[in-house]
């Protein structure tokens, strides 16, 4: 997650900033799925199974990623 690992550049503490904290909980919660490269190294059934987890995963913490991403942007938005 990127915007996880700006959280250190940006503000003093990831954990006390409500949200950076989103992104810290989603990197946390989701670190053993398959993303990336390693999708190469996991089977298709499992594949299919982890997408669908991380599928549901998303929906429920879309409005929340949504809402900390507004404010970062508003936060440090140069305008």
């Amino acid at each position: 997650m990127r915007l996880y690992a700006l959280s250190h550049e940006l503000v003093q503490t990831w954990h006390d900033d409500p949200d950076f904290l989103v992104f810290g909980v989603v990197a946390s919660d989701t670190d053993h799925l398959p993303t990336g490269s390693a999708r190469q190294y996991w089977s298709p059934d499992a594949l299919a199974r982890e997408d669908r987890n991380i599928a549901a995963y998303e929906a429920k913490s879309r409005a929340d990623i949504l809402t900390a991403c507004q404010s970062i942007v508003s936060r440090f938005s140069d305008a």
